[in-house]
């Protein structure tokens, strides 16, 4: 079975899968993976912001 689909909350859209740089506090993160709306704003799951935060802690 297929997990339901996240939705862009202002756009109604699909988000899609994505890996790109993050800045957060004057560090840049390479290769980050988020969800990003094809219209406006880029989004972390729980899991995706914790990875996030281990790099940091490092």
């Amino acid at each position: 079975m297929k997990a339901s689909a996240l939705l862009c909350p202002t756009c109604y859209v699909e988000y899609v899968e994505v890996e790109f740089d993050f800045e957060l506090d004057g560090v840049i993160l390479q290769n980050v993976k988020g969800l990003r709306c094809p219209a406006c704003e880029e989004v972390f799951t729980t899991e995706q912001y914790e990875a996030i935060r281990k790099r940091i802690s490092v």
